[in-house]
Parts: structure tokens; sequence; C-alpha cells
């Protein structure tokens, strides 16, 4: 009989263990994240739910947020892979910049295109100023041209007084031999 009061003042004196907590209903089991302002919730807000952790930790890395990437599908592209959203991003290239192309009725452009336009210095007023002199459409690669050999609003001004039918081609020749 002494053994087993032995054992039971044992028992009360040995800790008892912690009360296990019940567990807690996760959010995202039931389809909403546990933060919506994380980076995961902006991707999947953005349609981007199905990444690889490679192309999440790349787009993380370049600083693409889920804003960004809904600016860039409401600019007109839609989706985009990742690898472009990259591209554009790292380029400098802005929702904003696209769709003010795009409004003034250039394009749509590639976003390859439109990362060459940036890279290359060229402004929605560069496009402005073309639409006023009465271009519809012009070719990405033109108006690069363009904007490299010094092209701009003032030129194309000038150029409207020699008529309204001049080319892009045409005008940038004018612009590299000085006479506008």
């Amino acid at each position: 009989m002494e053994r087993y009061k032995r054992v039971t003042v044992m028992q009360s004196q040995a800790p008892q263990p912690a009360a296990t907590p019940a567990p807690i209903a996760r959010q995202e089991s039931a389809g909403v994240p546990a933060n919506p302002h994380s980076f995961l919730a902006g991707l999947v807000a953005a349609g981007y739910g199905d990444l690889s952790v490679d192309d999440i930790v790349n787009l993380k890395t370049q600083g693409v947020s889920g804003e960004y990437l809904i600016g860039m599908s409401q600019a007109g592209w839609g989706k985009l892979p990742p690898s472009k959203i990259i591209h554009l991003k790292v380029q400098g290239v802005s929702p904003d910049y696209v769709r003010q192309i795009h409004a003034l009725g250039f394009g749509p452009y590639t976003p390859d295109e439109i990362a060459n336009l940036k890279i290359q210095g060229v402004s929605p007023e560069l496009f402005r100023a073309l639409k006023d002199y009465g271009f519809s459409q012009a070719p990405a690669n033109e108006v690069i041209e363009a904007k490299i050999h010094g092209l701009g609003p003032q030129s194309l001004r000038e150029a409207g007084t020699y008529g309204p039918n001049l080319t892009l081609r045409q005008i940038v020749k004018l612009k590299q031999a000085g006479v506008i």
C-alpha cells in the first residue's frame, strides 16, 4: 500500500502536460488568404495563382506587385507570362505608359516592342505628336528610329508645313538631312 501512495504522490507532483489548444481553423482552407495584403494574395487576385515557386520568387525579387500585374492586364494584354512581366518591370514600363500609347490609337504593340520603346526613351508625347500630325498607326521600330534621330513634336509640326502626306520614314529623312 505504501508503494501505491508513493506512486500517487509522484504523479501529483509531476508537472501536468499543458492543455493542447484546439487547432485554429486556417482561413486558407476556406479559400481566403490569411493576409489579404500579402504578396501571394496580390498574385492570386491578379489571376496569377498558378505560378511555380521560382516564378513567385522572381516576381517578388524584381518588385512586381499584384497591382502591377492587374495594371498590365488592364493595359490590353491580359495575363502575360512572368518572364514578360519581369522584363517590362525591369525596363521601367508602367501600366500607365502602355495605356497612354494604346489610348492614342497606336499598337497594340507586343510587350517586347513596348519595352524597346521605353528603353529608347520614346515618350507618350511623341505618340501624341505623331497623332497630331495625322498618323493613326506606326510600327514600333519606325517610332524608335524617329526618336533616335531626334524627331520630336516641333519637327513633326514643321514637317506638316511641307504637307500632311509624308511617311514617317520621309520625315525622319528630312530630319537627318537637317531640313527640319
